[in-house]
């Protein structure tokens, strides 16, 4: 990564974030001091979160993770890290070639319906590690969503899948070691 990355990547992180603080500041000027505490609590938990993942030793999925909303704009995504951290560098590329797999049908389908969605991504590293997504979106087109997600179960991306006319739901059970 040269100089000129290094500085997009910093530009867009600035930008998100004073976009939220700013929010913040609208609802204090507004003399809405408990909506500014709710969303001061739940930048917190996402600061908590970006730090549990990127305590996990997994480089490319938490790149993936921490930048996808600057460039999918169809499908907004938050991360959630439940478990003690531990190394899992082992699964980091299969993990985020997996991940980058399962948004992407999220987004087509979305973006077939030309709607917004919103997808959970919950990283559980104990008792066994594991990733679940669950996105709500309105799909596009439900059999080709439900033939997309078989697809990827055929190929291994996925362990088990369910959709239906408000979005998705997939787990992934990735090895370390």
């Amino acid at each position: 990564m040269d100089e000129n990355d290094t500085l997009h990547l910093l530009r867009n992180a600035r930008h998100e974030w004073l976009n939220k603080i700013q929010l913040v500041q609208g609802k204090l000027a507004l003399n809405k001091s408990e909506e500014a505490k709710q969303h001061l609590d739940e930048l917190v938990d996402i600061w908590r979160n970006e730090g549990k993942l990127t305590n996990l030793n997994l480089p490319k999925t938490a790149f993936y993770l921490l930048t996808y909303n600057w460039y999918a704009p169809a499908v907004k995504l938050h991360v959630e890290v439940a478990g003690a951290a531990y190394d899992c560098f082992s699964a980091d590329e299969v993990l985020a070639a997996r991940l980058s797999e399962v948004m992407q049908v999220a987004e087509r389908q979305s973006e077939q319906a030309s709607s917004t969605g919103h997808a959970d991504v919950r990283l559980q590293t104990e008792p066994e590690f594991f990733v679940e997504v669950r996105a709500a979106f309105v799909p596009g087109n439900l059999t080709v969503l439900e033939s997309e997600l078989t697809a990827c179960e055929q190929q291994g991306t996925i362990q088990s899948w369910d959709a239906d006319e408000s979005g998705m739901h997939v787990t992934m059970n990735v090895k370390l070691g």
